[in-house]
């Protein structure tokens, strides 16, 4: 190797070693967790030939981003969060979807916000 490159190993080595520093420092968690289960409906379609399409749907899911830290820091429990979800989606025409639904989100500091979502989708 040439001397100008045996020169630059220390500095490349101190730059990598101060990133993995602040990249630890940065990354908290060592281990999150999340589960989820959907369950849906689809109603049969108003009449003979229609080709409307009605889904009825709830779904679960729980997730931790911080379920396991290093020692000396601690958790948020902002981010352990249950969320339970029921809604619906109508396709008035096979190309078009109209969605809502209601969301109770709730998480350990009793800070969760519930919502409501309406969503068009068209496919092209």
């Amino acid at each position: 190797r040439d001397p100008a490159q045996r020169r630059r190993e220390p500095q490349r080595a101190a730059r990598c070693e101060r990133t993995r520093r602040a990249c630890e420092a940065h990354t908290v968690a060592t281990q999150a967790r999340r589960g989820r289960t959907v369950g849906g409906y689809g109603a049969p379609p108003p009449g003979p030939g229609e080709r409307q399409a009605l889904v009825l749907f709830v779904r679960y899911e729980a997730y931790d981003t911080q379920h396991a830290v290093p020692a000396g820091f601690s958790r948020d429990p902002q981010n352990d969060v249950r969320a339970k979800t029921a809604g619906v989606s109508w396709k008035p025409i096979p190309m078009v979807v109209i969605k809502a639904d209601y969301q109770d989100l709730d998480n350990r500091a009793g800070t969760g916000a519930d919502q409501v979502s309406l969503a068009l989708g068209f496919i092209f």
